[in-house]
């Protein structure tokens, strides 16, 4: 086996539809993922995952990838 990884992936309309899609067909693969990114620019110059450096979720895209991933081990 070989370890493979999705990285720096997101969408640019702040929504979480296909980053959803990408990220349940990386799960039933067990392939891991790193989503982009973790800065709070603001969603209208691409997507972000925060609003702030607390970590408050984008709505959205950040929203979205919060659920999932509280849906994941060790959360479960």
């Amino acid at each position: 086996q070989v370890p493979v990884v999705l990285s720096e992936f997101g969408q640019d309309n702040c929504g979480f539809d296909y980053m959803q899609t990408l990220v349940n067909w990386a799960d039933s693969h067990d392939i891991g993922y790193l989503a982009w990114t973790w800065n709070p620019w603001g969603c209208t110059t691409g997507a972000v995952l925060i609003t702030d450096w607390a970590g408050t979720p984008e709505p959205g895209v950040g929203e979205g990838y919060k659920a999932h991933l509280l849906t994941q081990s060790p959360y479960l």
